[in-house]
């Protein structure tokens, strides 16, 4: 899948096992905005080892036939034993090469940086000239020079628009990207169960919150003297349980001053404890690239949205790539990190996945229903039938699921047995829950012509 090339010569490829294209632990480093850096080690076996010149060579590091990374080697290193090692830097590094004379502009950022580049081009050879891509930013500002490196102005730009830079190579011409948002959602996603081998998320848990109490349009009539008093739920909580489970009962008020309706409110709560709370968090995780194991799916890529699932965590979001190491060797020592979260509709998103899937396998096309709800106490024993017959009357249901919550921040609940007619749920004699049926998958009627 990964190959190492120098020119058009390839002196690594993960698929050969013959010495002359192997290389001592070859690892890329990719990062947002960066120029990105890869080391590896020859022997004097192997192919590449009299062919890379410092400065000169120019590498690249290749997924099937797309070029991933473009770089020269800037530092080489020679052992007792002659084995080398080498560092290289990426293609955007080449933008240091040159220097901006003084000058002012009063521009778009689009036309400041093609000035810029234009520069940079009429300087250097034409194996280190970098043109202008695809630039999605609308930003128009006043910018000077002054003998700076042409690439600490491109990022300096390109940061206060706070959009993204990317390299792209085809082996003969060099583009820079700019950028408004990220440019790909790959169709792989990163979950835990499946190819999520473990994870570190960083963030300030001093606004964490696993329970939300939402607070929608203000009374027109309180019921405390001298207060505002606001719709609230029923019960007034909304409880991400899986975060419960593993941080505790944290309660955040949360104003929704434009929604009337409890439903209305309660969801908005649900989507908040979903999305919101995760927005500043990064995530540093390992994972296997499900790709390398020949399955047809994208590849993880530097600024892709990828769909990160850790049901036990609570996580269940989009975040982008901004920061892959890869080690083509080592498939299960690839290196993710997700930086700030990017909004969406999950929802949408993974019933569209469901009902392709429930389609398949039933040969009936399929849509979503309403959602229900009810409360319930587990009186006697330790858990409780509830008939779905009533709700589902009429209804051709083929899968649904259950959510639950308990009245008590000590109690603790699980559905033990679900089918079409009933679903049990488990807990302490005593607790009172509340419990919503939602993505109901039912069977649409067609008629044949």
């Amino acid at each position: 899948m990964y190959s190492i090339k120098a020119g058009s010569v390839t002196i690594m490829n993960d698929q050969y096992i013959d010495d002359p294209f192997m290389m001592i632990d070859p690892e890329l480093s990719l990062e947002e905005n960066t120029a990105g850096k890869l080391t590896f080690g020859l022997t004097p076996q192997s192919v590449g080892y009299s062919l890379i010149q410092r400065m000169n060579t120019t590498l690249y590091f290749c997924c099937g036939n797309d070029i991933l990374w473009e770089g020269r080697v800037i530092t080489e290193e020679t052992a007792l034993d002659r084995t080398k090692t080498y560092t290289a830097e990426g293609a955007l590094a080449y933008l240091n090469d040159t220097l901006q004379p003084l000058k002012s502009y009063n521009t778009t950022l689009k036309s400041y940086v093609r000035s810029l580049l234009k520069v940079h081009n009429d300087k250097v050879a034409a194996d280190r000239k970098i043109e202008l891509g695809e630039v999605t930013v609308e930003k128009s500002s006043k910018w000077v020079t002054n003998w700076d490196k042409t690439f600490d102005k491109v990022k300096e730009a390109v940061d206060e628009a706070d959009a993204h830079m990317r390299i792209r190579s085809d082996g003969e011409h060099r583009y820079l990207d700019i950028l408004k948002d990220y440019p790909r959602r790959s169709s792989q996603s990163v979950e835990f169960g499946k190819n999520l081998l473990d994870f570190t998320s960083t963030r300030d848990l001093s606004d964490l919150a696993t329970v939300c109490v939402p607070l929608g349009k203000a009374k027109a009539k309180s019921s405390v003297a001298g207060q505002t008093e606001y719709l609230t739920c029923d019960p007034p909580y909304v409880i991400n349980q899986a975060a419960v489970s593993n941080f505790g009962w944290i309660e955040s008020k949360q104003q929704f001053d434009y929604i009337e309706k409890k439903s209305e409110l309660k969801k908005a709560a649900e989507n908040w404890l979903k999305d919101a709370k995760f927005d500043e968090m990064s995530i540093e995780g390992t994972a296997f690239d499900m790709k390398r194991l020949g399955l047809a799916t994208d590849d993880l890529r530097l600024l892709d949205e990828v769909h990160f699932v850790c049901h036990p965590h609570g996580l269940d979001r989009y975040f982008p790539l901004t920061k892959v190491t890869l080690r083509p060797y080592e498939i299960d020592e690839c290196e993710y990190e997700f930086g700030k979260s990017v909004s969406t509709k999950l929802t949408k998103i993974n019933n569209a996945t469901n009902n392709a899937i429930i389609q398949q396998i039933t040969g009936k096309a399929v849509s979503y229903d309403t959602t229900f709800a009810g409360t319930a106490t587990i009186e006697t024993g330790e858990s409780v039938a509830i008939s779905t017959e009533s709700v589902f009357d009429g209804m051709d249901v083929i899968s649904y699921e259950v959510f639950l919550t308990p009245y008590s921040s000590t109690s603790k609940l699980y559905v033990s047995n679900k089918t079409l007619a009933s679903f049990t749920v488990v807990g302490d004699t005593g607790t009172q829950f509340y419990w919503e049926i939602r993505n109901i998958a039912v069977a649409e009627s067609s008629e044949e012509t």
